[in-house]
């Protein structure tokens, strides 16, 4: 079965054990935490957005795109009981502007997975706690 964990921010809701799941994100020197709920269920068949409007990163390595990715990694690994899983990089991406934020589209190699390279979708608002891990699926 996959999963499928999200992001709330106006409340954290409790985790399949009953209890709030923290992690804490740091981005360009700053440590923030969140609290979420990493929820269990399957993920749509087919996630469609729009073709158009989707933007090359241009630098994988910028502060923004490492935050999108760790998010990714780590909502997935505490979702899939896979708690050794850490990003190792970025391999490519792009953006695209939906729903008030930003669906960003990430290739990550990660360590201490199942697999070692994954395709992330993430949809968010850069500088609040409004995040979403659309997918995470094994590139192959």
């Amino acid at each position: 079965m996959a999963v499928k964990p999200s992001l709330h921010c106006a409340h954290a809701e409790p985790a399949s054990n009953g209890q709030p799941v923290s992690s804490s994100a740091t981005a360009a020197g700053v440590i923030t935490t969140a609290s979420f709920t990493a929820t269990a269920g399957v993920f749509p068949a087919s996630i469609t957005f729009p073709a158009s409007n989707w933007t090359p990163v241009a630098d994988v390595n910028d502060p923004a795109i490492q935050q999108e990715a760790q998010f990714a990694v780590r909502i997935y690994a505490l979702s899939t009981r896979q708690l050794k899983m850490s990003l190792v990089n970025v391999v490519s991406g792009e953006t695209q502007p939906y729903d008030g934020g930003y669906n960003y589209h990430l290739v990550v190699t990660v360590s201490g997975g199942k697999k070692t390279q994954y395709d992330a979708l993430v949809w968010g608002i850069l500088g609040t706690t409004s995040w979403k891990l659309w997918s995470f699926t094994p590139k192959y």
